[in-house]
């Protein structure tokens, strides 16, 4: 069953641009498709909470660091794959918002933790929750057994992508 906006971006461009069309795979702007529509999905979710989307990487990795759910700004960054300056200005606002607090580090004071305060472990996991209710809802259309596959095929796409940084050269 495909989109029908989807179909038609297929038939313009088979129409319009034929030779791009000729070694167009469909499966990478299928994914294109998914990652914004579900981005957009959530997006809408993490405004319930006056989060902005870059906002839901920085408190999920807080979340996942296990309690006490503190983690440096450098382990964010590298966990969150953002710039400095993105970082920097996800913390001031969501340390305005009581989500997170820093304090300095026992033992090295130049470094500075970045924790998740209640407010935001609260919220956090109530948006996570939210998110997974949308991901059931569309996993009902297929089988246990076409998810496994779909995973296992979209796990080694990203590997190959993952493993392989010059692949447009």
């Amino acid at each position: 069953m495909s989109s029908g906006k989807f179909e038609n971006f297929l038939s313009l461009m088979k129409e319009n641009w034929s030779e791009a069309h000729e070694n167009l795979l469909p499966a990478f702007p299928r994914i294109d498709r998914i990652s914004a529509l579900h981005n957009m999905e959530r997006a809408k979710i993490m405004s319930v909470y006056g989060l902005q989307p870059s906002d839901f990487g920085l408190l999920t990795a807080l979340r996942r660091s296990g309690s006490p759910y503190q983690l440096s700004p450098t382990q964010l960054r590298d966990y969150m794959l953002v710039s400095s300056g993105g970082l920097t200005k996800a913390l001031y606002r969501l340390e305005e918002k009581g989500m997170i607090s820093r304090s300095a580090k026992e033992g090295d004071g130049r470094v500075k933790l970045v924790a998740l305060t209640e407010k935001g472990k609260a919220s956090i996991e109530e948006a996570v929750n939210k998110v997974q209710r949308v991901h059931a809802v569309l996993s009902n259309e297929f089988t246990e057994q076409e998810l496994a596959q779909l995973d296992q095929l979209l796990a080694r796409f990203l590997s190959v992508i993952e493993q392989d940084n010059e692949i447009s050269n």
